[in-house]
């Protein structure tokens, strides 16, 4: 044998100090080549007969690869004591290092207790704690290495609460959920969400670079500098003898009574403009530069919500009430009701919010934020953003004049009226990214016009179609059309690589099975055809699909002759034989990725992105049937389509 294959490094072979590292590795070792048992004793006495007859010399070999792997002072002292015997060798070495595990563990707690969460990614030293974790449980239980309950959630909160300072909130939110939830935090856990953190932080500050590279700010024309008397006067004028480092920066100032143009703040916000000890104030009529209705404040001195436009409300109650404005003014509020904002992924809801049309701008209270449990954070400069209970960012926006005005961007409407082209696109993302033609068949009471999606641009890629045809179906669930997509990388979430798509001919509706291996495909297509036959009128009489081994085989032979079913397979390499499986498969992936991108979620999860997609396919006009609804035509009923939203909301 060659050394390589039994020996270790140098740097890995036992010690005085670093026993815990080498067991494991002589374990291994060990039991790669059959000896395990032996120095350990654990082999039946016939076991160790038959072994010792197929390798009389294994004891002396065993032997040779516990000194070989022993630093040779450690192996002299070991060898005279065991009289050769590897057993004894094994146990000997074991005893005199196990007197050391009680401090062994200390140091590993104590290396896990001073570990600093304050540099690098938090969800890598999460990590590392886990695995220093891992050993800390290797030295409790030879046989284990998963921490139990106690440790697990003890380290787990210790961590929480030596999170840094601009994680602080994120960890009193993971405690607060921790508190309404009968599990204990553990660190599994908590690097899931950490790693889902830094995705989204990583995302949002990449998506934010793109944006400057693709606009980038304009040069500045060069201002003529207005001259001051203030700086002019020789009392002001400096003393080239002084110190370099004593002499004040030149930058542009203003004075009293005398605003600089070349300064970056604003006129009308310059402090030296405005009587000595004013203080700024914000009132409720704040003009922009904004048309009415375009911008929403966030006000911390208002008591209700107040919206101007009608557009906004979902939910409206007529009602009369006075309010009382900053400025002393007085208006009316002619109703009461709901209004929902639209978001990138979902919509904020805010109930009782005021309707007052001779507001200049919508206003949103703090106070309906915080009753609802969203916090308010400040980013870099004069920006900050809403999150909620999760730290998802909800809403941004800029402080500016001393008004905290939410990005137009992430606000608009969601009243059906009064359909913008954002809000179509809006509603577009919220039913799984159709074409234009089933848009427009999906909501026909919407004046929609022609619109463009980037998403659907990029996801969606077309081949020339099959000129040929397939024989229709005369009923619902006489003709299904099966096909496997897969392997898919990377895995699901939970663990499936392929899906199995099933379509009824007549109504096109499908169904979506994931599954681990393609074995479990057989079992899957027989439950779902006895459950079509327990619908009333519904009788599978062919099933249309390839030549694949998980489609012909003899388990699905013998039950489709029990059940009086046709098989019907395709020409191999020949899917345009098959079109509604083949074509419902680019239908399906083509508006799965779609939501992926959309959502910015991770591609493991595909199986929701599929399984959603189908969802709406179902609820979508299909051309085939007259731009009637698969739902409809299945269930004989019609589907509802207020509950949907953006893919990847809560």
């Amino acid at each position: 044998m060659n050394n390589r294959n039994f020996e270790l490094p140098e740097e890995l072979k036992l010690s005085s100090t670093n026993y815990l590292q080498w067991k494991p590795r002589m374990k291994n070792l060990l039991t790669l080549f059959g000896y395990y048992h032996l120095i350990t004793r654990t082999e039946t006495e016939e076991e160790s007969t038959i072994a010792d007859k197929l390798d009389p010399r294994r004891k002396e070999k065993a032997l040779a690869i516990l000194c070989l792997n022993c630093d040779v002072k450690v192996a002299d002292q070991f060898m005279l004591e065991s009289n050769n015997d590897p057993s004894a060798f094994w146990e000997i070495v074991d005893k005199s290092f196990s007197p050391k595990s009680v401090q062994n563990q200390t140091k590993y707690l104590n290396e896990i207790f001073s570990f600093d969460l304050t540099s690098g990614q938090i969800d890598n030293n999460i990590k590392e704690i886990m695995s220093i974790t891992r050993n800390l449980c290797s030295l409790i239980d030879d046989n284990k290495t998963k921490p139990s309950l106690f440790i697990d959630s003890m380290i787990a909160m210790w961590v929480i609460i030596n999170l840094p300072p601009h994680l602080k909130l994120k960890g009193e939110i993971l405690l607060q959920n921790f508190n309404g939830n009968t599990n204990p935090p553990s660190l599994k856990h908590l690097w899931e969400e950490f790693r889902l953190y830094s995705q989204r932080q990583n995302h949002k500050n990449s998506s934010a670079l793109v944006s400057i590279q693709g606009n980038p700010t304009a040069s500045q024309p060069n201002l003529p500098v207005q001259q001051n008397p203030h700086f002019n006067h020789p009392s002001n004028s400096f003393n080239s003898n002084f110190p370099r480092q004593n002499q004040l920066k030149n930058f542009p100032r203003c004075a009293p009574g005398w605003h600089n143009p070349l300064t970056k703040h604003k006129e009308e916000d310059c402090s030296f403009l405005k009587p000595k000890g004013a203080k700024p104030t914000v009132a409720l009529n704040i003009q922009t530069t904004l048309n009415k209705s375009q911008a929403i404040i966030l006000d911390s001195g208002a008591t209700d919500s107040m919206f101007n436009h009608m557009g906004y409300f979902t939910e409206f109650k007529t009602s009369t009430r006075a309010i009382l404005l900053a400025n002393g003014s007085q208006i009316t509020a002619k109703g009461i009701g709901t209004v929902k904002i639209e978001l990138p992924h979902s919509y904020l809801e805010i109930k009782e919010t005021l309707y007052c049309p001779d507001l200049s701008n919508c206003l949103l209270s703090m106070g309906s934020l915080l009753k609802n449990h969203y916090l308010l954070q400040p980013l870099n400069g004069n920006s900050f953003k809403i999150t909620d209970r999760s730290n998802r960012t909800i809403l941004e926006g800029d402080y500016s004049s001393g008004a905290l005005i939410l990005k137009q961007s992430q606000s608009s409407s969601t009243s059906y009226a009064n359909t913008t082209p954002n809000k179509l696109v809006a509603l577009h993302r919220s039913s799984g990214h159709p074409s234009f033609d089933y848009f427009v068949k999906m909501y026909p009471h919407l004046n929609v016009q022609p619109f463009s999606c980037l998403t659907c641009d990029l996801c969606k890629m077309t081949k020339k179609p099959f000129s040929g045809h397939f024989p229709p179906a005369t009923a619902k669930g006489e003709t299904l059309h099966l096909d496997l997509c897969g392997p898919i990388t990377p895995p699901s979430e939970s663990g499936a690589k392929y899906f199995l798509r099933i379509v009824d001919s007549f109504s096109r509706y499908v169904w979506i099975v994931f599954l681990q291996q393609k074995s479990e495909a057989k079992e899957k297509i027989k439950n779902l055809i006895l459950k079509i036959h327990q619908t009333p009128l519904s009788k599978v009489c062919n099933v249309v699909s390839d030549n694949g081994s998980e489609f012909k085989n003899q388990d699905l032979l013998t039950f489709f002759q029990k059940e009086g079913i046709t098989h019907l397979t395709t020409s191999p390499y020949t899917p345009e034989q098959n079109p509604v499986a083949e074509r419902g498969n680019r239908t399906t992936m083509n508006k799965a990725r779609c939501l992926l991108k959309d959502s910015g979620l991770p591609l493991s999860y595909w199986a929701e992105a599929v399984n959603t997609a189908v969802y709406l396919e179902n609820l979508t006009p299909n051309s085939s049937i007259d731009f009637e609804k698969p739902f409809r035509k299945w269930h004989c009923r019609e589907p509802s389509l207020k509950y949907l939203h953006p893919f990847g909301c809560l």
